[in-house]
């Protein structure tokens, strides 16, 4: 499975608390969708890399591209948390030093 690819224009951002603390969140259409990660506009490659990575651990993962640079997103629909698991720290500790992360 591959992530969806949003249009940047198209999908509306807020911020949810959840858990103790407030997240990035992002909706497009009847979707909701958590932030992960964000990568410089150079660093596409590892942007796909890890969406790819989750969405082969049976995430619902989407992908949006803007002027800044890459950013990752897990469907909230699915009710996990997706850097709660150690099933995926590997991927976490495998990205760039330029990504930006987010903890669940």
């Amino acid at each position: 499975m591959l992530p969806t690819i949003f249009p940047e224009q198209l999908v509306h951002e807020f911020k949810f608390w959840d858990n103790g603390s407030v997240h990035r969140g992002m909706r497009y259409g009847q979707d909701l969708y958590r932030w992960i990660a964000s990568f410089p506009l150079d660093q596409s490659q590892p942007a796909y890399s890890l969406g790819i990575a989750l969405c082969e651990r049976n995430q619902s993962i989407a992908l949006t591209k803007s002027s800044m640079g890459y950013t990752v997103w897990s469907s909230l629909r699915s009710g996990e948390a997706v850097y709660s698991s150690k099933a995926v720290e590997h991927d976490r500790q495998s990205l760039p030093s330029r990504a930006l992360v987010g903890m669940a």
